[in-house]
């Protein structure tokens, strides 16, 4: 008997919603590479450069220690550039030998070997060349370097405004490479496709 009930349609090859393994996470597609290998995922690299970070800042502390020794306490150096410039030289050295040295070779850096990954040449997957390496250094890091560059001249004319716009500078170059990391399919970010370079998981 008929008692007025529509039977809602069945879904064919799929489970309804709200029923058995629907509400399972479904399956994640691993990216490839042109080359085979599977991309390193936007958290998993975040993660990794935080680790980064800290590594290249317990490399540097002994440069700026030595710095203050011989040049004297950090706070009068707004009175004469030479050393604040020269200590920024000198950690900018240090990150640049400790990320481009690692990422070249087919080595990882600290964090990325803790994450397994690796960085590698885009047209074949292997190494990384070391002028790729330092393109990919340049995009990376070089706008928040000069940034920071510019903020101790701010620092140095009293030009507060200008120290704050350098800051704000640095910041939305990180949001740009996460931006452009995460709308790319196989996660190159700006500095990965000047330097023609993918991060994949080892």
């Amino acid at each position: 008997m008929d008692t007025g009930r529509v039977t809602p349609p069945q879904s064919v090859g799929r489970p309804e919603i709200g029923l058995g393994p629907a509400w399972l996470k479904p399956t994640k597609v691993p990216r490839l590479t042109p080359a085979g290998r599977v991309v390193a995922g936007r958290r998993r690299r975040v993660v990794a450069y935080i680790v980064d970070v800290v590594v290249m800042l317990l490399l540097g502390l002994p440069v700026a220690l030595l710095f203050e020794s011989v040049l004297g306490p950090r706070d009068t150096w707004a009175l004469d550039p030479v050393p604040a410039f020269a200590s920024l030289a000198a950690t900018t050295g240090v990150a640049l030998a400790y990320q481009v040295g690692l990422w070249t070779g087919g080595r990882s850096t600290v964090g990325m070997r803790l994450l397994g990954m690796r960085v590698v040449d885009a047209r074949g997957g292997g190494p990384v060349p070391i002028n790729a390496g330092l393109r990919r250094w340049l995009g990376l890091e070089g706008v928040p370097y000069l940034a920071s560059a510019a903020s101790l001249v701010a620092l140095m004319l009293g030009f507060a405004t200008l120290q704050t716009v350098s800051t704000l500078i640095s910041l939305g170059w990180v949001i740009l490479l996460l931006a452009t990391t995460t709308a790319d399919d196989l996660r190159q970010g700006l500095h990965d496709k000047v330097a023609r370079t993918y991060v994949v998981r080892r």
